[in-house]
């Protein structure tokens, strides 16, 4: 059996990490007791170094300490104006508003609608369409005015009753959509 020594390497240093000593912690050091009934003496660590401000005022070094509250008044200086990179267009505060949820609806006048393929733990002969080409055919004669399909996969629940993962996905025209709906299909 032949052992890896840079292996062991490895592993002996991931040992040395986790086992070996922590980083000091700052806490107070509690010195040796002279009487077992008296209590133990705590000394503070050196508290950290202060500077002198203009004005006389001692401000701590240290730069976990915050700063005192500004008095009352005092103003507060604005932000600076974004500044253009060159070949980056200006940038504008007050952006335009956009829908949350735009209308899905294409600039050639169609919408997509979908419909699940089946459902889940029924007879797979229950479908109305057995593939693709039969929903746009359905579609198209009920009347409805039919753009691309495809077919796509969607997350669902796992259990009888549910929709299956497979979806249809057809574009309609938009004043077709009421009809698909009355059909089973549903606005995305």
């Amino acid at each position: 059996m032949r052992v890896n020594i840079g292996f062991l390497f490895l592993m002996f240093l991931t040992w040395l990490a986790a086992c070996g000593p922590a980083a000091p912690v700052e806490s107070p050091e509690i010195l040796e007791e002279s009487d077992s009934t008296k209590a133990p003496e705590i000394f503070m660590e050196t508290p950290p170094a202060l500077s002198t401000k203009a004005g006389g005022q001692a401000i701590p070094t240290d730069p976990t300490h915050t700063p005192p509250p500004l008095p009352e008044g005092y103003p507060v200086a604005p932000a600076p104006p974004p500044t253009p990179i060159e070949g980056y267009p200006a940038q504008s505060l007050t952006a335009p508003l956009v829908e949350a949820y735009p209308d899905n609806t294409g600039s050639d006048g169609f919408v997509w609608v979908i419909r699940p393929l089946g459902e889940q733990c029924a007879d797979p002969d229950q479908s109305q369409y057995a593939d693709l080409k039969e929903a746009v055919a359905g579609l198209t004669a009920a009347g409805i005015t039919v753009g691309e399909a495809e077919m796509t996969n969607l997350m669902v629940c796992s259990a009888c009753g549910c929709p299956t993962s497979v979806h249809f996905r057809i574009q309609v025209e938009t004043t077709d959509v009421a009809a698909a709906e009355s059909l089973g299909w549903e606005r995305e």
